[in-house]
């Protein structure tokens, strides 16, 4: 029997660390071609070293706060199968202390460079009549916590509407 993931092309974006990190060495067993994208390509390519030995893992530099950057992105890595919206950075800090940077930042990396890199990748999904987006929330999007307000903006939880 075929597992589902075998031949398909994959992104996992904040493939350098976490749940991107154990997501790509998971994948790495089903002959799956990953395309393994954070902005800290040493990183990555110490996960790529951490996959199986057979995997065709190919390793991306992606800021998805630098839009600009992303079209030349996806004309390079299109024909997606999956795409693990898993990137994200955090913050821990209370309204009051928290400078509006900060808060610019974690919504354009977290939100809005996720909904921009999609809007760009759907088109060929759409084309081929296939392919799945898997977003990697937060509890928090739900259950917001002290120190985590901006963060907890920028996660929304599907699940919230269920």
């Amino acid at each position: 029997m075929q597992h589902y993931f075998e031949g398909k092309k994959a992104l996992i974006t904040g493939a350098s660390s976490g749940i991107g990190k154990s997501l790509a060495i998971a994948l790495s067993k089903f002959n799956t071609e990953l395309v393994l994208a954070s902005r800290n390509t040493n990183a990555l390519k110490e996960v790529a070293a951490q996959c199986h030995s057979k995997a065709h893992v190919t390793i991306a530099e992606l800021d998805l706060s630098a839009r600009a950057q992303h079209e030349a992105f996806v004309h390079k890595f299109e024909g997606f199968d999956l795409v693990f919206h898993n990137a994200g950075i955090s913050q821990r800090s209370l309204v009051a202390e928290t400078i509006f940077d900060v808060d610019h930042k974690l919504m354009e990396v977290n939100y809005l460079g996720t909904v921009h890199l999609t809007k760009l990748l759907l088109p060929s999904m759409l084309k081929k009549g296939s392919g799945h987006f898997i977003v990697i929330t937060s509890l928090t999007g739900i259950i917001p916590t002290p120190y985590r307000s901006s963060y907890a903006a920028s996660k929304p939880c599907p699940t919230r509407f269920f």
